[in-house]
């Protein structure tokens, strides 16, 4: 009896390791195969990336350059204000001395 579990356990293991060898083609192709599609779906990934972020680079090219344009244009107000309060400070003292 003894013998019998003895051989049944041997057997049991050895189905056990054979049935891992077999599998073991089956499993390092998937892993193969997922580990592929990981790497694809990453590189897929940094492409977007790079277009991504080569268009916040041109946004901000065109930011700087309309910052700088309304810069030029609050100046030019600036000076346009500052003529019509010195006209206007003019035109009182004109009326003033009448």
């Amino acid at each position: 009896m003894k013998k019998l579990k003895i051989t049944l356990i041997s057997l049991v293991l050895l189905a056990t390791a054979s049935y891992a060898c077999v599998c073991a083609g089956v499993i390092s192709s998937s892993f193969t195969s997922f580990s592929s599609h990981i790497v694809s779906k990453l590189q897929e990934q940094s492409i977007s990336l790079g277009i991504l972020n080569q268009s916040v680079e041109e946004n901000n090219l065109k930011l700087k350059a309309q910052n700088i344009l309304l810069n030029q244009e609050l100046a030019l107000l600036q000076k346009e204000s500052l003529q019509s309060k010195e006209l206007i400070f003019l035109l009182k003292q004109a009326n003033y001395l009448k």
